[in-house]
């Protein structure tokens, strides 16, 4: 029976693997093998596993607002435990990503300096404006079409919703863009580079489209409901294309 690999030799196997998915011919050093092993993502059962008085706290105080929203006819109060978990979840994979960076950080001997700033279009394509295009200004859009005819409260619901996923979009973009350089030579300068390009990519998801896919079951009237449908989904499509397009 084969004995199972060193944690050491486990990480350089994870590290070629990842290496080679993205085309980089070369062998992980040390520091490249331990910075990506640093990366493996958080989860939310670690999350609950280590906060269980916050999420018992937590879900509670969720359940007595929607039930109390209930109680007062306003359907749309499903609308809330979605944007409170995006929060949470977003605040919570921050804090675990910057702990290991500074772990990182502490055994790192010298550093690697780019020469140039990483700015937001670095990481662009036409695929992902058009996706938040559709989510946030189509959202907004149909927010003041429903406050139009009447339907004040679900309007500015999900108007609501659509500027807290706007505003904890854009926190998301700025955190990756601004994570410390963390390379001590030219492979581990573009392993760097790859893992920030993922993390903006991965903060540049439209949630908004996530939050017009959860008001369409609650928006009236009905013709919003197809219109809101059809936005997030065409939204979700954009991202995903302009997430395989870009380099």
């Amino acid at each position: 029976m084969l004995a199972p690999p060193a944690p050491y030799e486990l990480q350089v196997a994870v590290a070629r693997q990842w290496l080679h998915k993205r085309g980089i011919n070369a062998e992980p050093t040390w520091f490249v093998a331990t910075r990506l092993w640093s990366q493996a993502p958080a989860s939310w059962e670690d999350f609950l596993n280590r906060h269980r008085v916050t999420v018992a706290l937590l879900i509670g105080a969720l359940m007595v607002a929607t039930l109390t929203l209930q109680a007062l006819d306003f359907s749309a109060a499903f609308a809330l435990p979605f944007v409170v978990q995006a929060v949470v979840g977003s605040i919570w994979f921050h804090r675990t990503r910057v702990t290991a960076e500074r772990r990182i950080t502490a055994v790192l001997l010298r550093r690697a300096a780019r020469p140039v700033a990483p700015k937001l279009l670095d990481f662009t394509t036409g695929w992902l404006v058009c996706a938040h295009v559709l989510a946030d200004l189509g959202g907004l859009g149909l927010a003041a079409g429903l406050i139009a005819v009447g339907e004040v409260v679900t309007g500015s619901v999900l108007a609501g919703v659509v500027l807290c996923c706007l505003l904890l979009t854009a926190w998301q973009v700025t955190q990756a863009l601004g994570r410390p350089t963390l390379a001590e030579d030219e492979l581990s300068l573009l392993v760097d580079d790859r893992l920030r390009a993922g993390a903006v990519h991965g903060a540049a998801f439209p949630l908004a489209a996530a939050g017009l896919g959860l008001m369409a079951h609650f928006v009236d009237p009905f013709t919003f409901q197809p219109v809101l449908s059809g936005l997030a989904i065409a939204a979700f499509v954009c991202w995903a294309i302009g997430l395989r397009s870009v380099r």
